[in-house]
């Protein structure tokens, strides 16, 4: 998969996983608990972590290569920004669940759920803010410059 593709399709699934991450606190049980703190740190690790690190190295200096408008640059800036925040608040908030987990029982799941609310928007703003704003600057450069995607990978 290219770069380019590979960018809107983790997007899709971020925003996937979200929508699962909202509705999943509707019926629980002790199985269910440790089945969304598995969930919830493979997409962290995966869908936060890996994600951001793909664009910091890859996205972002492909746009700021092409770009010599201000608006990009500081859009980028902006966005790295967020990450750096978002990052240091999954790291905070997995502090906190680890010893929740050896005792997990509804009352304690429901301490979880409530701890990833403000993670989990967080998230979802940062998600909709590159879908409105990074993905169109991709592919306005892509086709500014006659790029192919071939050039992201």
């Amino acid at each position: 998969m290219d770069k380019l593709s590979r960018e809107v399709f983790e997007h899709g699934k971020v925003l996937e996983e979200l929508y699962f991450f909202d509705n999943y606190t509707k019926v629980f049980s002790r199985v269910s608990c440790e089945d969304y703190l598995e969930k919830i740190n493979t997409f962290l690790d995966e869908f936060v972590i890996e994600h951001f690190e793909f664009e910091e190295k890859e996205i972002f200096p492909f746009i700021l290569e092409k770009c010599n408008r201000y608006y990009e640059e500081k859009m980028i800036q902006e966005l790295r920004d967020e990450h750096l925040i978002i990052l240091e608040h999954v790291a905070e908030f997995k502090a906190q669940i680890k010893p929740l987990t050896s005792r997990l029982n509804s009352e304690i799941f429901c301490k979880i759920l409530l701890l990833s609310q403000p993670l989990r928007r967080e998230i979802m703003s940062h998600a909709r803010k590159e879908d409105e704003q990074l993905l169109p600057a991709i592919k306005k450069y892509l086709v500014s410059f006659n790029c192919s995607n071939s050039e992201l990978i």
